[in-house]
């Protein structure tokens, strides 16, 4: 995820959830950048863009919600659906990184 990721911007986290019981990933991902514009860009280039290898369906990048609610400075995290459930936290950067 990250070096998909990191073409828009500089990533500062990716965070990858898994089921508490099972160990299996949920299939999405949280990708958190130093700065707003990054990840605008990131959302702008990559929602209903982008396909990892191998797969049929194309991502969804978006302000990650609590993110969005929060008051503050603009957000800076974003959630990344359908993902392959049994690509790991370093393939996902690795498709990532090629977007800063």
């Amino acid at each position: 995820i990250r070096f998909l990721f990191q073409e828009h911007g500089n990533v500062v986290e990716v965070i990858q959830p898994k089921d508490k019981k099972t160990g299996e990933r949920h299939g999405y991902c949280f990708v958190k950048y130093a700065m707003f514009e990054e990840a605008e860009r990131a959302i702008a280039a990559l929602n209903n863009r982008y396909m990892f290898p191998g797969e049929s369906t194309t991502i969804k990048v978006r302000y990650a919600d609590a993110e969005r609610d929060r008051p503050g400075p603009l957000p800076d995290k974003l959630y990344v659906g359908c993902l392959n459930k049994q690509a790991s936290k370093r393939e996902i950067e690795e498709v990532c990184s090629e977007y800063t």
